[in-house]
């Protein structure tokens, strides 16, 4: 997308340079990075039938669904240590907290950037009631996500014209991008529940309280909906032995729940500013289901799910469909409950796109265009969505971001990161 340094060749090796892979390094993984990247111990029976299932319908069992190939069914690898979830922050801040040239402070809430003519000279922000200002003598790095990043960006008066005008906010650089290009993965749930034998309780023998009680799944598919094994697959689900069927809604008693995720939805959404005020969240709007072709796969990968649950593989516990239903068959039907149920699957990107045409609002180095001493370094610079989770190509952005920083000579006890809660 015209973004040098950017290819997949470019990139791998960050991947692999953040990795610590249980299975070993080959040629798509790294052992010798800070992130812990593991097997799941011990899935649960139902997460393993889920992937025979698959295997049964025509799909093929895939063990590294970030090896040489995406598609097919398997069981997820998690990013956990010592029996923990490894976040970004536990794998690669809290071992560094003694270092003296660097200073956390939480509970911020940053209100601005600080400018001299275009030149970035620091940042504001609001700790326990008083205005601090931090300033710096080589570059300020947002780092606030695809929200907050352009959130920051306008209130500090980069943005499109006519909207920070509307806000009475002066114009520092009029960059119409910012805050556009909003893009996410959305889905649906299918849910059952497990009836009450000896073969359930052994389905669901060994679950993870951790893993069931925060919703994640175990098992995963990768399919092209055309049924073109070798295109890149345009539907993802999560397989989790856990009843579910919207955020913060977990249903009483026992049961399993696939969710339908398009990996390359064509919703654009855009964030924009509520009011001048930084204590203000931003309007976003995510513009989900705008496209019928993503309804229709969705409504494609409801169906594909029926078919693998009602395989043998299922009979010995398989209940009720309680989401969508036994009663939701007409696709006109299943396009209803979609677009009722139909939430976000947590991986916004786009709003600060990496480019060179008009709309983009930092170059293929992650500077702010039309202003000095300034990075964006998260997944707002992505210019379209990767085909799965958005975890691992953020911190990839991360390695490659500190690595630009460095071969500008920009690395010091001078860089402040900006980064609003």
């Amino acid at each position: 997308m015209g973004n040098p340094g950017w290819s997949y060749q470019d990139i791998l090796p960050y991947f692999k340079k953040s990795e610590n892979q249980q299975r070993g390094a080959d040629v798509y993984h790294g052992v010798d990075g800070e992130w812990s990247v593991t097997d799941i111990q011990a899935p649960t029976v139902a997460s393993q039938r889920f992937v025979e299932a698959a295997v049964a319908i025509g799909y093929n069992h895939n063990p590294d669904f970030n090896g040489i190939q995406q598609s097919g069914a398997g069981i997820y690898q998690l990013t956990v240590k010592d029996g923990k979830r490894h976040s970004a922050a536990a794998a690669f801040l809290l071992p560094i907290l003694k270092r003296p040239n660097l200073t956390i402070t939480t509970g911020a809430l940053v209100t601005r950037l600080l400018f001299e003519g275009t030149r970035t000279i620091g940042v504001e922000y609001m700790h326990e009631g008083t205005l601090h200002q931090a300033r710096v003598n080589k570059e300020v790095i947002l780092s606030a996500g695809a929200f907050d990043s352009p959130k920051l960006l306008m209130l500090s008066g980069i943005g499109d014209a006519e909207h920070l005008q509307a806000m009475e906010i002066p114009v520092v650089v009029d960059l119409p991008g910012v805050g556009q290009n909003l893009q996410d993965h959305s889905l649906v749930p299918v849910a059952h529940q497990i009836i009450t034998s000896p073969v359930a309780h052994e389905v669901i023998a060994g679950l993870d309280p951790a893993i069931s009680s925060n919703g994640n799944a175990e098992a995963g598919l990768f399919l092209h909906t055309e049924g073109n094994l070798d295109a890149t697959p345009d539907l993802q689900f999560f397989f989790g032995s856990i009843l579910w069927i919207s955020p913060g809604k977990t249903l009483s008693g026992l049961g399993f729940t696939v969710t339908v995720s398009l990996t390359h939805p064509q919703n654009i959404g855009s964030v924009s500013l509520s009011s001048p005020d930084p204590k203000d969240p931003p309007i976003i709007q995510m513009n989900f289901l705008q496209s019928q072709s993503d309804v229709q796969k969705l409504v494609a990968g409801i169906k594909i799910m029926r078919k693998l649950f009602y395989t043998s593989t299922f009979d010995q516990f398989r209940g009720e469909e309680i989401s969508p239903g036994a009663d939701v068959i007409s696709d006109e039907a299943l396009e209803a409950y979609i677009r009722e149920f139909c939430v976000t699957g947590y991986h916004p990107v786009g709003t600060c796109k990496m480019g060179t045409d008009p709309m983009a609002v930092v170059d293929p180095e992650l500077r702010v265009r039309g202003v000095t001493g300034l990075r964006v370094v998260d997944a707002s610079i992505m210019p379209t969505l990767v085909g799965g989770n958005t975890n691992a190509p953020t911190i990839m952005i991360g390695e490659k971001g500190a690595d630009l920083i460095k071969a500008a000579g920009s690395v010091s006890s001078q860089v402040a990161s900006a980064i609003a809660n």
